[in-house]
């Protein structure tokens, strides 16, 4: 008698003991974890300043989220928020519409936005593309739109 098909059961419960307990430690993670950390809770602001009297039009979405459509008035915002994920490549786009000009960006990008804004993104967003606020340094970081 064998005791292959023994060993991979116990393989198997203790791979499944392992991915429980981690699953129930992530879940009682606070949003106080250090940086380093891969649970932490990252806001994203969005900002409309196009320009006065201009509405923003804004649609973010993820591979798994969509976040709907927005219509931002001048100096309005709207925020949303998500968990990173483990393998640093949680990203959101957004499409942007005004005045006749349609336009797109990656509003988050993990492994370019950790160092950038850390837990918090607040993006302007101007005609010339859109300006992410540097956390622990002076001034905004400004991109080109996405091409389209």
């Amino acid at each position: 008698m064998s005791l292959l098909p023994f060993t991979k059961l116990i393989i198997s419960l203790l791979i499944i003991i392992v991915a429980v307990a981690y699953n129930f430690n992530v879940c009682n993670a606070t949003d106080d974890l250090t940086p380093d950390e891969f649970h932490v809770t990252v806001h994203v602001q969005v900002i409309n300043d196009i320009g006065a009297g201009t509405d923003l039009t804004v649609h973010c979405k993820s591979k798994d989220n969509d976040l709907g459509v927005r219509i931002l008035p001048f100096q309005q915002s709207f925020e949303f928020h998500f968990h990173k994920n483990i393998f640093a490549t949680t990203q959101f786009y957004c499409s942007m519409a005004w005045s006749g000009a349609f336009k797109w960006f990656d509003i988050y990008i993990q492994q370019r936005d950790d160092s950038i804004c850390g837990k918090h993104c607040v993006w302007n967003i101007k005609p010339t593309g859109p300006c992410v606020h540097n956390v622990g340094s002076p001034g905004d970081t400004c991109y080109k739109w996405n091409n389209p």
